[in-house]
């Protein structure tokens, strides 16, 4: 990715196929990641969309490729019903600024799934859904 050569052989290019094959031998319902960019998790869900994996997640930076606190999940198990993202800082700081000391901008991702009753196995009984409530 973008600190390529910095990272010598922890690159990306070269730990990617084997985090995808991790997730895809383990299969976790969802997948919380801290400081990914958005081409990580494009190549991950891209990777991952036979096994039916979806991403979300905002740049710290609007408008620019930068990284994210974004979320992988599996869209057979869980259905994304809402989702916000938060900048922290001291209030009135624009989206995309340093808060505080901050090196970068720091951002909140939060999740609300809908768990499908399958992968609890109910049996679809139709009881009350249940909903999992993701902070990363």
């Amino acid at each position: 990715e973008f600190q390529e050569e910095a990272d010598g052989p922890n690159g990306w290019s070269l730990r990617r196929s084997g985090v995808a094959e991790l997730i895809r031998a383990r299969r976790p319902a969802l997948v919380c990641c801290q400081e990914a960019t958005e081409a990580m998790l494009a190549y991950l869900g891209g990777e991952l969309a036979a096994e039916g994996y979806q991403w979300v997640g905002s740049s710290r930076r609007p408008g620019e490729k930068d990284e994210t606190a974004g979320m992988l999940f599996d869209a057979g198990r869980l259905e994304l019903v809402d989702r916000r993202v938060a900048w922290l800082g001291p209030p009135g700081t624009a989206e995309g600024v340093a808060g505080w000391d901050a090196a970068f901008p720091r951002t909140l991702e939060m999740g609300l799934f809908r768990v499908s009753s399958s992968s609890i196995g109910d049996g679809g009984s139709g009881g009350e859904p249940i909903y999992l409530r993701a902070v990363n």
